[in-house]
């Protein structure tokens, strides 16, 4: 247990290429639009902003029934682990290494929402 925490801290300060975090986001997208229970999907952080390099995928999605958002995420064929798990919120780790932050809200908090989302945070730490 305790190598594992090892591996994840040193992933934390590994960063991809655009390019790559936008292939790996679009298959994101692809297996998530699969989930009746999601009303809108949006990529946010350092992708969303275009900067060169991505440390983490941030996925902000409108839902009233988020354990169904969480099920669909965790399901994803490249998850590795899921880091934890709240009522809301759920990382993960892929295969590749690479973070994955899930924020699920309810259409009125959708800004709300997208404005806590911290700029060039590492591995996709929300404020709350």
């Amino acid at each position: 247990m305790i190598l594992d925490g090892i591996e994840i801290a040193e992933a934390d300060n590994q960063r991809i290429y655009w390019s790559t975090a936008d292939r790996i986001a679009s298959e994101l997208r692809d297996h998530l639009s699969g989930c009746p229970a999601i009303d809108r999907l949006e990529m946010a952080g350092s992708y969303r902003r275009g900067r060169e390099t991505v440390g983490d995928l941030d996925i902000l999605v409108v839902s009233t029934r988020a354990s169904e958002v969480m099920d669909r995420l965790a399901a994803f064929p490249e998850r590795e682990d899921v880091i934890a798990r709240g009522e809301t919120k759920m990382p993960i780790l892929l295969a590749s290494w690479l973070p994955v932050q899930l924020a699920v809200c309810p259409g009125e908090a959708w800004w709300a929402a997208a404005s806590v989302v911290r700029v060039d945070c590492p591995v996709g730490r929300f404020t709350s």
